[in-house]
């Protein structure tokens, strides 16, 4: 992001010479708008940690709801550092922890919408969702994330001190490209399987319909592209630092940062994903997600025993035949 640009010398951590998403925050603006997001954010956490507590009781596996419980408290530490920052305005080693908690915590909700598009790729064409090469795409893309976690941490703790600011900016600004496709993926892959046709029915799982999971996803997905393209914007346009523009103000920083997250925590929890995107545990193939494969296994059960029903009547009444003759 734009806090990763040119500095003045080569001791850190210092002060960056360009302009900060949100600007500096202070103790009239930032404060109360801070404490507020923190609150969402704490009862975020408290929400999605009961549903997953409560599912796990009932043996409904749904580990999603704990990573959304895991971003919540991410971004708790961002809100305590922001406010931290606002008190004491000038200390540097505040502001790259503020920063590096800031651009750590949203990927995180990156990874749970990749889970819940590739459900909906496998509900839409089973035969090629389930292929391996797209279940390593999809490994790949969850294993990218903490990976782009750590490169964003390191790139901008070294930024800040002047280790090499031209091609730390560069790496900074992969970063923020990288984080703005993967909050596209989930969007390209449900407008990618809609789009396909398919020789197979739809093969739905969770409550609800279908259509809900793939509105509630393209929502979600939406709201966190709109944060991930001004923090793009942020990186590729640098201003002074003291002469921000208007990508830097603190109403855009507010709106498509904290408030979009925060909407899309609630409506997760409001709108219970963790009952409409579940799956049969155990899936791994298709006809799984719609419970196909079940049906057919008690079918087939129950044809052997059938079988084996009229083997053993035949034989009896032949052995009774028998008996009657003798």
């Amino acid at each position: 992001m734009a806090a990763g640009g040119l500095f003045q010398r080569a001791e850190g951590p210092i002060a960056p010479t360009t302009a900060i998403l949100g600007g500096v925050p202070t103790m009239q603006v930032d404060v109360p708008i801070t404490a507020i997001c923190l609150i969402f954010f704490v009862f975020g956490a408290i929400t999605h940690l009961r549903l997953h507590r409560l599912n796990s009781k009932r043996g409904h596996k749904f580990h999603l709801s704990d990573m959304v419980f895991d971003f919540c408290m991410v971004r708790n530490i961002t809100c305590v550092m922001r406010l931290a920052w606002a008190t004491q305005p000038t200390n540097n080693s505040i502001i790259v922890a503020a920063l590096i908690f800031e651009n750590a915590g949203v990927v995180v909700l990156f990874a749970v919408n990749a889970v819940l598009a590739q459900r909906v790729l496998r509900a839409l064409h089973p035969n090629f969702g389930w292929r391996p090469i797209v279940g390593v795409f999809f490994t790949g893309i969850l294993i990218s994330v903490p990976v782009i976690i750590i490169w964003n941490i390191v790139n901008l703790t070294l930024s800040y001190f002047a280790i090499g600011p031209e091609t730390t900016h560069d790496f900074l600004l992969f970063g923020s490209a990288y984080t703005t496709f993967l909050s596209l993926l989930p969007i390209f892959i449900i407008i990618g399987g809609l789009s396909a046709p398919s020789a197979v029915l739809i093969e739905d799982f969770g409550t609800g319909s279908f259509i809900a999971k793939v509105l509630i996803l393209l929502l979600a997905s939406s709201l966190l592209v709109a944060g991930t393209l001004t923090r793009l914007i942020g990186a590729l346009v640098l201003y002074p630092f003291d002469a921000p523009g208007k990508v830097d103000s603190k109403v855009l920083f507010y709106i498509t940062g904290f408030l979009l997250e925060i909407i899309v925590v609630y409506l997760y929890a409001i709108l219970r994903i963790d009952l409409r995107f579940h799956i049969p545990d155990g899936s791994r193939g298709p006809g799984d997600y719609s419970g196909m494969n079940v049906v057919e296994t008690v079918e087939t059960s129950d044809t052997a025993t059938s079988n084996g029903d009229a083997t053993s009547l035949q034989s009896l009444v032949s052995r009774s035949s028998s008996i009657a003759t003798k």
